[in-house]
C-alpha cells in the first residue's frame, strides 16, 4: 500500500513509503496459536521508473497512535527526510514525539532522531481516570503537516499546532502557536515559514523568529519556494517581495476564497466565492 510520496523539483526522483502487513504466528493461554498482522514500512527511492534503493523503516512501524510518515527530496537532491509524529498520554496530557531519519541520495544513513516537541494539548480533568488506551483515542491522529529538507541538510517540519528546526540531528527551535493553524507552508529555497492560525499569519525566518506579521482573512495566503508571500482579502490579492514589499495588487470580481501561487512564484491564482478562477503571471 502506498502511503506517502515526494517528487523532486526536476522531477527525476520520487521517494515513496510503502507498508505491507506481514502475518505472523503468537500462541496465547493453553498454547493456542494467533494470527498475528504486523506492518511493516519501507522507504524507496525511484529514477526513471526504476527503483535505485530501497531501505526498512522499522522504527516507523509502531507508533502509540497511527501516523503516517511524510517525506522530503531536497531542491538539489542531495538528501531525503523522512519525519512521522506520535503522542502519548500521561495523566491527563498529551506529549508529541517527532521521529526523523535523514538519507543521502545515494542511501547513506546520515542520522536519526527520536524527540519530544512538548506538550500537543491538554485533556479535561474528567478523562484523567480512563485507560490510556481509551484516552488514546479521543486524540486526534498525529500528522506532519508539511516537510521539507534543504540543501544544507536541514530539515523544516509543521505539525498540527508547532514548527520545528532539526539539524545534525537535534532540534534547533520549536514555535508554538495557540490554536491550530489553516496552513503551514515551508518555502525550500530560503528556509522562511508561513503559519496561519486563523486569527493571523506569521512569516518565520531560518532561526524561527518572526519578521513580520499581519491579521488573517478568510481568503487565505500562500508562499513561494523564493519568499513571495500571496495573499488575498476581499476581492483583492496582493503579492509580496521576501522583505515584505507590495510587487503586484490585482482586483477580482468576487470575494477570494482561495489563493494559492507557484513552486517558483511566476503565476498565482485566486478562486472567488462566484465560482471564478483568477490566474495572473507575476511580475516579480
Amino acid at each position: 500500500v502506498l502511503l506517502w510520496w515526494s517528487l523532486s523539483a526536476d522531477g527525476r526522483y520520487a521517494a515513496v513509503v510503502l507498508k505491507k502487513q506481514e502475518t505472523g504466528i503468537s500462541f496465547h493461554e493453553r498454547y493456542i496459536p494467533k494470527v498475528v498482522l504486523s506492518p511493516r514500512l519501507r522507504l524507496q527511492l525511484v529514477k526513471g521508473g526504476s527503483i535505485m534503493w530501497s531501505r526498512d523503516l522499522s522504527e516507523f512501524s509502531t507508533p502509540s497512535i497511527p501516523s503516517i510518515p511524510n517525506v522530503a527530496i531536497s531542491p538539489g537532491n542531495r538528501y531525503i527526510a523522512i519525519a512521522q509524529l506520535d503522542k502519548k498520554v500521561d495523566g491527563g496530557f498529551v506529549e508529541e514525539f517527532v521521529r526523523i531519519k535523514l538519507y543521502s541520495i545515494d542511501r547513506e544513513d546520515l542520522w536519526s532522531l527520536h524527540s519530544s516537541l512538548g506538550s500537543a494539548s491538554s485533556l479535561p480533568s474528567e478523562y484523567e481516570r480512563i485507560v490510556e488506551m481509551t484516552v488514546s483515542a479521543l486524540v486526534d491522529v498525529p500528522k506532519v503537516r508539511d516537510l521539507e529538507v534543504l540543501d544544507n541538510g536541514r530539515v523544516l517540519l509543521c505539525t498540527e499546532d508547532k514548527v520545528a528546526s532539526v539539524e545534525d540531528g537535534r532540534i534547533v527551535w520549536v514555535k508554538h502557536f495557540p490554536l491550530k493553524w489553516i496552513r503551514c507552508r515551508i518555502a525550500r529555497y530560503c528556509g522562511r515559514v508561513l503559519v496561519e492560525d486563523g486569527e493571523r499569519i506569521y512569516v518565520l525566518d531560518e532561526g524561527g523568529e518572526v519578521i513580520w506579521n499581519i491579521e488573517s482573512s478568510k481568503s487565505g495566503a500562500d508562499m513561494s519556494d523564493n519568499c513571495y508571500t500571496l495573499l488575498g482579502s476581499g476581492n483583492r490579492v496582493t503579492l509580496l517581495s521576501p522583505s515584505g514589499e507590495v510587487v503586484q495588487r490585482e482586483t477580482l470580481n468576487g470575494e477570494a476564497t482561495y489563493v494559492g501561487i507557484s513552486p517558483n512564484g511566476r503565476y498565482f491564482l485566486a478562486l472567488t466565492r462566484n465560482g471564478v478562477l483568477h490566474i495572473f503571471k507575476s511580475k516579480a
